[in-house]
């Protein structure tokens, strides 16, 4: 799923050939080759497309996804079972909700919270005051995602790290080795067509983008003006690469052309980056202007990352007595 509408590459070919008007017909292995060349260049990460996938490791392996271009995060299954991409309904005091909440959902209902008396809410196990933990709540914003402290999430899901260290490259799993991972965090590295865990089996998550494809399996662009002329100033700075070799060119305009594509490839990067609608600039507002940092947004898998932050400051005012 791309956040951004997008379209084929017959667009921008065709306006190649309005613009050149050659005498031949050019190649057209070459000119989506030199597309895709220009997208890496871009690089603006909604030009891909966000995947996510359940994937079984075996042997302390499992083939990477097709397409994938980068890892954004991983996620180990902890509890029993295989996952049934369902998600998880809780609040931030770990409430699961009724049944009645979710009417449609395919998935398995949460048990129902046991706490019947008012104002006790279920929290980790155990019914607690609501008033009580209303007080914690700057407390608990300020150690961590309220998400990590419900029992949903270490029921779960956890995040698994890249490897580090000086053996992550070491095969630690042959027969006879010791495993000098043992004490070391759930980690993976890539080896393609790999990806190699430190555990041998289990369920993992994977949240990833990819390269959107067309039925012709052509690569995909945004649909915008920048993008559309930012890849056809590429494609005629490279048609017009071998005329420049062969002294066909002036060095002067092919100079310009290459201008042009660097130019047009940092319009399309950047404006691709800057958020353009009212919820992407509030999202970024409440992200950033925050007092207390959020360090721990890496282990709730950034849910509700941009969730504005509320300070409860109580000041006893008194009234001074003559």
């Amino acid at each position: 799923m791309a956040s951004t509408q997008l379209i084929s590459l017959d667009r921008v070919f065709s306006g190649l050939y309005r613009d050149l008007k050659p005498a031949l017909e050019l190649s057209e292995a070459d000119l989506i080759e030199w597309s895709a060349e220009a997208l890496e260049f871009i690089g603006a990460y909604p030009q891909f497309e966000e995947a996510v996938e359940n994937l079984k490791v075996e042997q302390y392996k499992v083939l990477i996804p097709c397409g994938l271009h980068k890892i954004l995060q991983i996620g180990l299954k902890i509890s029993e079972g295989a996952p049934k991409g369902c998600p998880i309904y809780v609040d931030k005091f770990g409430n699961p909700p009724d049944c009645a909440e979710h009417p449609d959902d395919p998935c398995e209902c949460p048990p129902a919270a046991p706490c019947d008396e008012s104002g006790l809410v279920f929290a980790d196990g155990a019914c607690t005051d609501k008033s009580t933990i209303a007080l914690a709540e700057l407390w608990t914003e300020y150690y961590g995602n309220p998400f990590l402290t419900t029992s949903a999430y270490h029921n779960e899901w956890i995040p698994i790290r890249l490897a580090t260290g000086s053996f992550r490259d070491a095969d630690l799993h042959c027969d006879g080795c010791a495993n000098l991972n043992s004490r070391s965090q759930m980690t993976y590295k890539i080896d393609h067509p790999y990806l190699k865990t430190n555990f041998k089996e289990g369920y993992i998550c994977i949240s990833f983008i990819r390269q959107p494809l067309d039925e012709k399996g052509w690569p995909m662009i945004p649909d915008t003006v920048h993008y559309v002329e930012a890849i056809k100033k590429y494609l005629i700075y490279k048609i017009k690469f071998s005329e420049f070799l062969q002294g066909a060119l002036n060095p002067n305009v092919y100079t310009k052309l290459e201008q042009d594509w660097h130019w047009y490839c940092r319009q399309a990067r950047n404006t691709m980056l800057m958020p353009s609608t009212i919820d992407e600039m509030q999202n970024l507002k409440d992200s950033w202007k925050r007092l207390i940092p959020q360090e721990k947004r890496y282990y709730g898998f950034f849910g509700n990352l941009s969730t504005p932050e509320h300070l409860s400051f109580y000041q006893t005012r008194r009234r001074a007595i003559w």
